[in-house]
């Protein structure tokens, strides 16, 4: 989805539209006894066009693993505690297998995408790499800076982007039917394609949850996209990837 292109999420074209039956489902089992930590299920909608997609963030050793899961996609991100992404890979069915690392100033891409090799090494700058937007921004919410510049791979081209993110006011917005106060960030090209778009995403003031984002994907006249948090899940913490066990909250 142009969402995960952007977020990777919001790096974001992953398989056909789930459920949240079937996210509540592809339990591993052994996972029933496992320990659980929250998770988050949220409603992408374009036009008539609404998928699901589950978000988990677990912490190791100083990494931050954030694991977006939809259909039989997969996007595992490992970052620092500033958002800083060390390693991304995405897999999509049998056919589509990708791994994105950073060495330095360099930015690896390697794995098959729909059955074919790829091996591309893209050098940047030191400005950092922000995968999965969801959980960087929000990072950099925590920081004294009002502004940052940052590098992205599209995961629907595999094209290493500069972007820039700006933060925006604290504002009270409604989520999964409840008012909550959220920061806005507002993200743009970095140069001079700054001027010709721009999307924004939410997170809660209180604990930088990522709760929504806006942009269009398209000419003029395209359906603009819109990402909600809807609910909070419980998820095992038996390794990246695996789905959710059972709810927390209201439908």
């Amino acid at each position: 989805m142009l969402f995960f292109a952007l977020a990777s999420t919001i790096a974001l074209r992953l398989a056909g539209p789930c459920t949240v039956v079937a996210l509540l489902l592809v339990v591993a089992p052994s996972a029933a006894a496992a320990p659980s930590h929250p998770a988050y299920l949220y409603q992408e909608t374009t036009g008539r066009t609404v998928k699901n997609f589950l978000w988990s963030r677990t912490s190791s050793a100083g990494e931050e693993v954030i694991t977006v899961n939809e259909g039989d996609a997969v996007f595992i991100n490992r970052c620092d505690g500033a958002g800083r992404t060390r390693a991304w890979s995405f897999r999509e069915g049998e056919q589509t297998i990708v791994h994105a690392t950073r060495t330095g100033n360099q930015l690896k891409i390697s794995g098959t995408r729909q059955g074919k090799a790829i091996a591309t090494t893209v050098t940047v700058d030191d400005r950092p790499w922000f995968q999965p937007l969801s959980f960087s921004l929000g990072a950099f919410l925590a920081s004294a800076r009002t502004k940052v510049s940052f590098w992205m791979i599209r995961s629907d081209k595999l094209e290493v982007v500069a972007m820039q993110a700006k933060k925006g006011e604290v504002e009270e917005i409604a989520v999964a039917g409840r008012k909550v106060r959220a920061q806005k960030v507002v993200i743009r090209r970095q140069g001079m394609l700054a001027a010709l778009w721009q999307a924004a995403f939410w997170f809660r003031e209180d604990d930088r949850i990522f709760v929504r984002y806006q942009g269009v994907h398209g000419p003029p006249g395209t359906d603009e996209t819109v990402v909600q948090l809807s609910q909070e899940v419980l998820k095992t913490s038996t390794s990246p990837g695996q789905a959710a066990v059972g709810l927390t909250g209201d439908p």
